[in-house]
C-alpha cells in the first residue's frame, strides 16, 4: 500500500472530490481526518467507508473560513491521533455575482474559504512536516483559475499562486506542494445544473474525451501526488479536464 502508516487530513471530505480523495487514500493504507463544514451526515458516510478499509477515521467539524476553527482542528488531530503527513485542501465555495458587482461580504467569504483557509491549513500542517522533514500538501484548484470568469476564477488563480509560493518555500524542507485543477466534475455542487434535461449531454459534447469528470478521476491524481512516485514534483499545477482547456485556448 502506497500510504501505509500515513495520516491524511482532507478538508471538504463530506462529499464530492474531497470524499473520493479520503476514500482513495484509505484504500492505499492511510488513516484519514475528515473535515467538514455543515454536512455531518456526509462526513459520517465518508468515515464509514474509510473504516471499511480497515483504517482509522476522525471526523472534525471546521469551517476553514474561520482561523480559530482551523487551529482547534489541528490541535485536536495532534491530541487524538498524531501530526498529519498529508494535507489536501479540498474545501471551497463559489458566489453567483459578477466581479464588478460582488459585495464585500461575499468577496471576503470567498477569499477566506478558497485562499486564506488553505494557507492557514498549510501553515499548521507545515509546522509538523518541517519537524519531520517530510510531508505532502495538495491544493484543489480549478481550470476556472486559468481564465477570466468572475470572483471564483480570481480566488482559484490566487490559490494557484499560493501553491507555487509554498512549494518554493517548503520544498527544500522535504515538503512537496502541488495543485490539481479539475474541469467539470459531477459532484453534489454541479449536479443541480447537470441534471437539467439535456444539460449533461450538452456539456459532454464540449469535452474532447466525451464525458464530464468523476470525483474518482481527481482522487487518483491526488493519490499519485502524495505518493513516493511524485517525490520529484513540487510547485506543479496539474490540469485534469478531459482536454477542455486546450480546446478553448
Amino acid at each position: 500500500m502506497r500510504l501505509e502508516g500515513k495520516l491524511a487530513l482532507v478538508t471538504g471530505a463530506d462529499s464530492g472530490i474531497g470524499q473520493a480523495i479520503a476514500i482513495a487514500f484509505a484504500r492505499e493504507g492511510a488513516d484519514v481526518v475528515i473535515s467538514y463544514r455543515t454536512d455531518e451526515q456526509g462526513a459520517q458516510n465518508t468515515r464509514e467507508q474509510v473504516e471499511s478499509e480497515g483504517r482509522t477515521a476522525l471526523v472534525v467539524q471546521a469551517d476553514v473560513e474561520e482561523p480559530d476553527a482551523i487551529r482547534v482542528m489541528f490541535e485536536r488531530v495532534r491530541s487524538e491521533l498524531r501530526p498529519v503527513d498529508i494535507l489536501v485542501n479540498s474545501a471551497g465555495k463559489g458566489v453567483d455575482s459578477q466581479t464588478s458587482e460582488v459585495s464585500v461580504e461575499d468577496w471576503d467569504s470567498l477569499m477566506n474559504t478558497n485562499v486564506r483557509g488553505p494557507l492557514l491549513c498549510a501553515q499548521e500542517a507545515a509546522r509538523d512536516m518541517v519537524a519531520k522533514g517530510s510531508g505532502k500538501i495538495v491544493n484543489i484548484s480549478s481550470v476556472s483559475g486559468k481564465k477570466a470568469g468572475g470572483p471564483y476564477s480570481v480566488s482559484k488563480a490566487a490559490l494557484d499562486m499560493l501553491t507555487r509560493t509554498l512549494a518554493q518555500e517548503l520544498s527544500e524542507k522535504g515538503i512537496n506542494v502541488n495543485g490539481i485543477s479539475p474541469g467539470l466534475v459531477y459532484t453534489p455542487m454541479t449536479a443541480g445544473n447537470l441534471d437539467e434535461p439535456g444539460k449533461l449531454e450538452e456539456k459532454e459534447e464540449q469535452i474532447p474525451v466525451g464525458r464530464v469528470g468523476d470525483p474518482c478521476d481527481i482522487a487518483s491524481l491526488a493519490l499519485f501526488l502524495v505518493s513516493d512516485e511524485a517525490s520529484y514534483m513540487s510547485g506543479s499545477d496539474v490540469v485534469i479536464d478531459g482536454g477542455s482547456l486546450q480546446k478553448q485556448s
